[in-house]
């Protein structure tokens, strides 16, 4: 190893060797420097590692074997459960009656449903021939559209849950 310094390489160039860089000659008289390997550290008794890792695969292999059956809970759909009262179905009827048509009105005064509109003319335009057409979207940032469908996502799981033609008639979703 060459600790460092300034001096003449192979084929009398002039080179610069950095601290902790070896210099190795390739037949075409070049020079590659390269650094030294990082010291092997002792990963400890290999020994003890096989035993280790066949343990491992062994409790892996008998968890899958017995996860199945000796889980006392099944799954449900999340149409399947009904909310009838107390404090979630609460929560669920202030969603349905305020949030959402709240947050729905929210996206149209703002404009996030108009650049969907702006964005389908854009479309069109070029479609009909006009490649260089492009509309300015109304709101400044680009991920503005994630809380429209957002809002469709919400007003989807609500009217799963309960039919309301007041709420489907704002999401336009009948």
């Amino acid at each position: 190893m060459i600790v460092g310094g300034v001096g003449r390489g192979l084929g009398g160039r002039h080179v610069t060797v950095k601290r902790g860089a070896r210099c190795a000659a390739e037949e075409s008289g070049g020079i590659v420097w390269r650094r030294d390997p990082p010291p092997q550290t002792n990963p400890g008794p290999k020994f003890l590692m096989q035993p280790f890792r066949l343990a491992c695969l062994a409790l892996l292999l008998t968890s899958f074997r017995l996860g199945a059956n000796d889980y006392p809970v099944q799954p449900v759909p999340f149409t399947a459960v009904r909310l009838t009262g107390g404090f979630w179905q609460q929560k669920q009827e202030v969603n349905r009656t305020v949030t959402l048509p709240f947050a729905l009105k929210q996206c149209e005064d703002s404009g996030r449903l108009r650049n969907f509109d702006l964005a389908a003319e854009t479309l069109r335009r070029r479609a009909a021939g006009e490649r260089s057409f492009q509309n300015r979207p109304v709101t400044e940032f680009p991920f503005d559209d994630t809380d429209v469908y957002k809002e469709i996502e919400g007003a989807s799981y609500v009217l799963s849950m309960a039919p309301d033609t007041a709420l489907a008639a704002l999401t336009c979703l009948r």
